[in-house]
């Protein structure tokens, strides 16, 4: 037998293996469904950048509202709420849907 058959012959068992506990592992775990599958809330806040005053900075102040949105929002840290930020001025508040 030549050495590309045998490695062929592996190649066939490894893809068939990995196959079999790909199968298990779908069978067997349950599917979680994200936020646009499951419904939930999505929020997305503007910050008046342009009311502040020339001493505060931008990103301290964004950057702050972030973590108190945050706390107020999920304290536990269970919630599993999203706040992202999106451009320069705006951050999505992702809430899911309790079950």
């Amino acid at each position: 037998m030549t050495p590309v058959i045998k490695n062929t012959g592996r190649q066939v068992i490894l893809v068939v293996l990995v196959v079999l506990a790909s199968l298990c592992f779908i069978v067997t775990e349950k599917t979680r469904l994200g936020l646009d599958l499951k419904s939930g809330t999505q929020l997305v806040y503007e910050l008046p950048l342009a009311e502040l005053s020339e001493e505060e900075d931008p990103e301290t102040v964004i950057s702050e509202t972030l973590n108190i949105i945050g706390e107020r929002i999920d304290p536990t840290g269970v919630l599993d709420a999203r706040i992202t930020r999106r451009g320069e001025r705006q951050f999505l508040v992702e809430l899911p849907e309790k079950d």
